[in-house]
């Protein structure tokens, strides 16, 4: 089964993240986030036991929350992902 979760991330990571059954997380956003699914999953052995199986994560981040992100070009790059492609690309903003 494939869930697609909208929500307050606390709240909901609370939730999923702890819950037995869980078999997969693909995480896109900030780096600090994805650590904390990291952490909370148990990836790094605190936690794994509580997991039926090794839950796989996959995490997208970095770029855009990085303190060195060029502000001006990432303006230009998201008026141009809002109107390139008439929104059909993945990556727009």
């Amino acid at each position: 089964m494939v869930n697609l979760v909208h929500g307050d991330g606390a709240e909901i990571g609370r939730a999923a993240l702890s819950h037995r059954e869980l078999a997969a997380v693909h995480f896109t956003g900030f780096t600090a986030t994805f650590r904390h699914v990291w952490h909370t999953v148990g990836t790094v052995g605190t936690n794994i036991d509580s997991h039926r199986d090794f839950p796989r994560l996959v995490g997208e981040t970095g770029g855009k929350d990085h303190p060195s992100a060029d502000a001006e070009a990432l303006a230009v790059a998201c008026v141009r992902g809002a109107y390139e492609y008439q929104g059909q690309r993945c990556a727009a903003p």
